[in-house]
């Protein structure tokens, strides 16, 4: 799918991609890479439940850099973890200048990805609707950094926690 629209050349004029449920893998994100490369008008871009992990999100943040114009990125239910969102985050908050929809509900968000969810956070001064829901943080430390993070973040009218699992104080962590 990602092969045809990068052959007929339709990236350019593309202003919503959904590919939703569609399993990338790693080959399909670095196809989708290219293709975000071309897509200079895009502003939706639906990308949840494809399968994405840290390596593909790495080469979908390389297209991303190029989509000035990205208003909503959904990246709900894939396997994206640190170095993912560290990738996507840096890719978005460094040229995503109208991004004010970002759903990360039901990825990986432990601890050390909660920091780089702190720094999206802070460098994305258009957010305005985060999703995190269905969001297992098993650490307290998490919680609490994000917390934090998010009461720094004045500009956000929407927060999605649903079905999210905070840990409570009385675990070890």
């Amino acid at each position: 799918l990602v092969s045809a629209a990068l052959a007929s050349g339709i990236g350019d004029m593309l202003v919503r991609l959904d590919l939703s449920g569609t399993c990338l893998g790693e080959e399909g994100g670095a196809l989708l890479s290219r293709l975000l490369r071309r897509c200079n008008v895009l502003a939706h871009l639906d990308l949840s439940g494809t399968s994405i992990n840290d390596n593909s999100a790495q080469s979908i943040a390389q297209g991303l850099s190029d989509c000035r114009s990205l208003a909503e990125l959904n990246l709900r239910d894939n396997k994206i973890e640190a170095a993912g969102l560290r990738a996507i985050g840096g890719a978005v908050c460094g040229s995503c200048e109208a991004l004010s929809r970002l759903d990360l509900s039901g990825n990986c968000l432990l601890r050390y990805t909660v920091g780089e969810l702190e720094w999206v956070l802070r460098n994305c001064t258009s957010l305005t609707d985060l999703g995190l829901a269905k969001i297992r943080f098993f650490e307290i430390y998490g919680s609490c950094s994000l917390v934090r993070a998010l009461s720094e973040c004045s500009r956000l009218v929407r927060l999605d926690l649903g079905a999210s699992k905070l840990p409570s104080g009385d675990h070890e962590n």
